[in-house]
């Protein structure tokens, strides 16, 4: 629990990655372009920008896309909705904060912590004052 934040964004930049080394490498497999052009395509098709196909598509590049669409821009959907929802909802500042904490107490040296100060913790501090 202590560092979900980077897991989580590990995990939402792994999921987006995944998608578009996937629709790289089945554009590159299926339809035999270069790397370059199945990128491009890739990247086209899941930020939904439109800009029409890359080269003509076979029938089964055409199924690819349609797969790639569905599941790809949902992935990145969640991906993006997921990170907003993790800044807004001040997961990114608790995180900060946390770590900047962290780093105080692993400075802190010769210290003596009192918990409570009733009476008996006010003896206690008393005492370590006259010592």
């Amino acid at each position: 629990m202590r560092h979900s934040f980077p897991r989580k964004l590990l995990f939402l930049s792994s999921l987006v990655a995944v998608a578009l080394c996937s629709g790289t490498m089945g554009y590159m497999l299926i339809e035999g372009w270069s790397f370059s052009d199945s990128l491009f395509m890739t990247v086209i098709t899941l930020a939904t920008i439109g800009y029409g196909e890359t080269h003509p598509l076979s029938e089964l590049g055409r199924y690819f896309t349609i797969a790639l669409i569905v599941f790809g821009t949902g992935v990145v959907g969640y991906g993006i909705s997921s990170l907003t929802l993790m800044l807004l909802q001040g997961d990114l500042p608790l995180y900060l904060r946390r770590r900047k904490m962290e780093k105080v107490i692993v400075r802190i040296n010769n210290h003596i912590i009192i918990c409570g100060l009733s009476r008996t913790g006010q003896y206690a501090l008393d005492e370590l004052i006259s010592a």
